[in-house]
Order: C-alpha cells, then structure tokens, then sequence
C-alpha cells in the first residue's frame, strides 16, 4: 500500500464464525482492522520524521454484505450481528464511468 497500491482484507464464512471480530475485534483484543491502522499510522510517523514533505492519503472501507445486503460496518448507529433490521443504513453499489464500481453513502 505505501508504494500507491491499494489494498483488501476480505473475511467470507458462514454467519456465526467470527470474522466481523477477527476484523474490529473489542478494545481489549484488536482484531485486523485497527492493528492494521496503528501499523500504518506508525510508517507514516516514521516516513513523515525523515521526510515532513512527503504526504499520505488513507481511506478505509468496513464493509459486510449480510442476507444480500450491504452495511457499513464503521457506522456507530448500525445494529451488530443477526440484529441488523430494515431501517439500518443499507449501503447501495453504484458505477460511475470516470471512478469504477463504488459503495455509495
């Protein structure tokens, strides 16, 4: 990712098998997704302190697709798990012809 390429996390399993804690885990045990940010919030330190010209963009998407639907998982109103009901933010994929595929909202 710090040579300009994105990068993916993509958890798949059956409903029930951890993978939405493996990803955000609690704030006692981190799962992937913020020990992810700390690392690259500790290189973007570390490259800043040599070169404070040098300038980063850090975007991140959590995302689960449950029963065909899409959420956003960094939304701190959405209900967790097997709770998720029709008024939650359901998220829409759209395409754009100048950026590609996206998940709007």
């Amino acid at each position: 990712a710090f040579e300009g390429w994105n990068g993916t996390i993509f958890a798949y399993g059956q409903t029930g098998a951890g993978k939405s804690f493996s990803m955000g885990g609690t704030k006692e045990m981190p799962g992937m997704v913020p020990k992810m940010c700390r690392e690259i919030y500790t290189k973007i330190e570390d490259i800043q302190s040599k070169n404070p010209n040098v300038k980063f963009l850090v975007t991140c998407s959590f995302l689960e697709i449950y029963n065909e639907v899409l959420y956003d998982l960094l939304d701190p109103n959405l209900k967790s798990g097997t709770n998720k009901k029709k008024g939650d933010t359901q998220l829409d994929v759209k395409e754009h012809p100048q950026l590609g595929v996206y998940v709007a909202g």
